[in-house]
């Protein structure tokens, strides 16, 4: 009975994680009742079919309370919050407000500067000259500028711009549904916002505890970076390139205020609380409280939230006379996370933190009997009278507890990795015994430093020597294992049934006692699942526009594993469209074509060289001045990058599948406009054609008229120009094609283009609105894909 239980919480944490989902992603409300009764249908199955009306109706009231929650966060009933008040996806708003945490900064690209954001608590917003009562959360992301010494918690806030709806972070488990981006020159700040006492206090020492940090090594800002990372949570000095090594060897997470770091923390106060003899019923008393400040000072990430809520729930249960119960810990944080924010269910962090936790649980225990078989004593065999023998015994035991867990956690986030991150990191299995060791070492180290340095400044300068050896240790070990060939790999997400199917068969392994057929069984089972995909891969013909706004980018995943991007999006975008490609599971760029010389269009050239490996560059044979595009043929020269300089009547084949043939500009043209000088090619696989126009604007298209070219495509990508002219009717009926995609820059906007267009029964398809499309090579077929 007691077993039985134990599966109530668990099972309403997942009715209330389902129901969540379900909102989130619009089910129709219909299909409520019908969830409701099928969950309480297996409530039944889970007792034996005995009937229990007072706990199944208990249950079904838990699942309607926390649908209406849900329904409540997700569909604000306030008139006056900002989701009522928007109209559209994107509108141009005044608002005003308070910053509601602590600003924050990341470093998206090597060399330039850092992208703050500010999470903002708004109380008025002005559309007509009247300023407006509202409510919501909104995140600045603020460009050019250093808002570290200028804004603060607490703080009044006046900006305008265009909000749009986008999930993003905000504070600690609250989520932001809309984001505005500004120039750090557009803020109007001053003081005597709404603040919190605690949470102001939390802030400052957080502040405080990094001067602490740093004492006696000023002259290793790598290592305080590292240092302030692992131990507070701040990110804003850490090397891109260093944080890409560690994304790559998979031990990226340690930089997360997670489970580790309240894990170190609650064993200090334990040591010390011990040592006092303070008895374990009331350790609770104080350990509960600097838990819960360290984890708001840290930023109340959804990892650090579960593993302090487990804490509390597991050393809390001797003071209420409970037996500690790891499982019950978790499915009960589970049910506090998502009633605190039943939107994190969107969250990565929030799916890892559980996921790997909840696997460790159910692995790790018949992992360590597999792995300790070898070094066990026969339980009725008298002591060996041998102390050393004894003390190896028990360290040997120790090794494969720590192999055991960290074994355990890379089984359960392979899959995990793979479908949301798009790598797949073999590396990790080795990496993070490594990492975690250090991670450990650094995370005990860093906090002494911090303790003795509130008492004595001097103090913490030597103990921070020490701490700049252990970081610099780590770093050499995760720079040599990046290194490594095959240590990682982009790999587009595997199918949602093939990490179900995986973590079906790791569970029957493990429930049959299994545990020595584990990795050979995945290794297989990732063999087949690879060949299949590699198979399927080969026959793929197909174009990708992205969503880059202000620029374009095309992506072209051709056969055998063959990668064309054409045009790159803007450099401040440029993660965006690295992220795009790694979902892709690209790891390298056969051939960049670069269409023309606008910085919306190659913006990202530079730094995807140095991202990427790139085979070949192909440029027009003519560009005009454009300072941007010569540094970017430069850098291809130094990154040892061939170039191709097309012209009209070049023709080809990419990979003996698809066709190109390009039709502007000629080695004699003479005009000196970016847009003007734009790339015209076709690709066609058949019957099928996608026509490329870059920026070409009306002086191209009546150049390209007046010649006997053949220019009929069923695809037309419309050219990214301001011209209100550009894209004709003469120019369509040319063309006739049958769907247009539409991307780029405000200016593609321009009415009278897309009445043109959609006047001429020509489907339109609006990646600005409806996120990134792909156009099947083979059959012309055009969709939507998720944003």
């Amino acid at each position: 009975m007691a077993a039985r239980l134990q599966l109530v919480p668990i099972t309403v944490a997942a009715a209330v994680h389902l129901l969540g989902t379900g909102v989130a992603c619009h089910l129709p409300l219909a299909m409520v009742p019908g969830f409701l009764a099928a969950v309480w249908l297996a409530w039944l199955l889970s007792w034996r079919l005995q009937f229990l009306p007072a706990r199944s109706a208990l249950f079904v009231a838990w699942g309607t309370v926390a649908f209406a929650w849900t329904l409540m966060v997700v569909h604000p009933p306030a008139p006056r919050d900002l989701a009522n008040i928007l109209e559209e996806p994107r509108e141009h708003l005044t608002v005003s407000g308070s910053v509601a945490a602590e600003p924050f900064s990341r470093v998206f690209q090597e060399g330039e500067g850092p992208i703050w954001f500010v999470p903002l608590e708004i109380d008025r917003v002005r559309r007509t000259p009247q300023w407006q009562r509202a409510s919501g959360r909104l995140l600045l992301s603020v460009r050019e500028g250093d808002l570290g010494e200028t804004l603060a918690y607490g703080d009044r806030v006046t900006v305008a711009g265009a909000v749009r709806r986008q999930v993003g972070p905000y504070f600690g488990l609250m989520k932001s549904r809309y984001r505005m981006y500004v120039d750090a020159d557009e803020l109007a700040i001053r003081s005597g916002g709404r603040s919190n006492p605690l949470l102001a206090w939390c802030f400052s020492q957080r502040k405080r505890l990094a001067d602490v940090l740093g004492q006696g090594i000023r002259s290793h800002p790598r290592e305080i970076g590292i240092a302030q990372a692992l131990l507070l949570g701040y990110r804003t000095e850490m090397d891109p390139e260093l944080n890409q090594q560690f994304a790559r060897t998979g031990t990226l997470h340690i930089f997360a205020i997670s489970g580790l770091h309240v894990g170190m923390l609650a064993m200090l106060v334990i040591f010390v609380l011990k040592r006092c003899g303070l008895s374990r019923v009331y350790w609770i008393l104080l350990l509960a409280p600097i838990l819960v400040v360290f984890v708001i000072s840290t930023g109340m990430k959804a990892s650090a939230v579960r593993a302090c809520l487990m804490a509390i729930l597991y050393w809390g249960a001797p003071f209420l006379r409970r037996q500690p119960n790891v499982l019950t810990a978790l499915s009960l944080a589970v049910i506090i996370v998502l009633i605190l924010s039943p939107l994190q269910f969107d969250d990565p962090g929030f799916l890892f933190s559980f996921a790997i936790v909840a696997g460790m649980i159910v692995l790790v225990p018949p992992m360590h009997h597999a792995l300790t078989a070898w070094i066990r004593t026969d339980d009725w065999a008298p002591e060996g009278a041998d102390p050393r023998a004894r003390r190896l015994r028990n360290a040997a035991t120790g090794l494969m507890d720590y192999l055991a867990v960290s074994t355990s956690a890379w089984l359960i986030s392979v899959p995990l990795t793979a479908l949301i991150f798009h790598m797949f990191t073999p590396i990790a299995l080795i990496g993070n015994v490594f990492a975690v060791f250090f991670a450990f070492v650094i995370v005990v180290t860093g906090m002494v430093s911090m303790l003795v340095g509130t008492l004595w400044l001097p103090l913490a300068g030597i103990l921070n020597v020490l701490l700049q050896k252990e970081i610099a240790v780590l770093l050499w070990i995760i720079e040599g294992l990046s290194e490594c060939p095959g240590a990682w790999q982009y790999v587009e997400s595997p199918p949602v049934l093939a990490v179900l199917i995986y973590y079906a068969l790791l569970t029957g392994l493990v429930w049959r006692g299994r545990l020595d057929r584990v990795v050979p069984v995945t290794l297989l089972v990732a063999v087949i699942a690879w060949s299949v995909f590699s198979w399927q891969r080969h026959a793929r013909l197909r174009m990708d526009v992205l969503d880059v706004e202000p620029g374009q980018a095309l992506y072209l995943d051709l056969p055998g594993d063959h990668h064309v991007l054409i045009d790159t999006g803007p450099a401040r975008l440029a993660t965006l469209t690295f992220r795009a490609l790694q979902a892709r599971g690209v790891d390298r760029i056969d051939v960049l074509v670069l269409t023309h010389s606008d910085p919306n269009h190659v913006g990202a050239a530079r730094a995807l060289f140095k991202e990427y490996p790139v085979g070949a560059c192909w440029v027009p044979v003519k560009y005009g001045t454009s300072k941007v595009f010569a540094e970017t043929l430069e850098a291809a020269k130094a990154a040892g990058i061939p170039l191709r300089f097309l012209q009209a009547g070049d023709h080809g084949t990419f990979r003996d599948a698809l066709d190109y043939h390009v039709f502007y500009p000629g080695p004699e043209t003479d005009i000196r406009r970016a847009d003007d000088l734009s790339l015209v090619m076709r690709l066609s696989v058949g019957s099928q054609a996608v026509l490329i126009t870059g920026g070409a604007g009306p002086a191209v298209e009546q150049r390209l008229l007046a010649q006997p070219v053949e220019l009929a495509a069923p695809i037309y990508i419309v050219p990214n120009n301001p011209e209100w002219s550009a894209v004709s009717t003469a120019w369509l009926r040319r063309i006739q094609p049958r769907s247009a995609v539409l991307a780029g820059s405000r200016f593609n906007q321009i009415t009278g283009r897309t009445d043109r267009i959609t006047n001429a029964a020509i489907a339109l398809y609006r990646v600005d609105r409806f996120g990134p499309v792909r156009v099947d090579l083979k059959t012309g077929a055009v969709v939507f894909l998720e944003p």
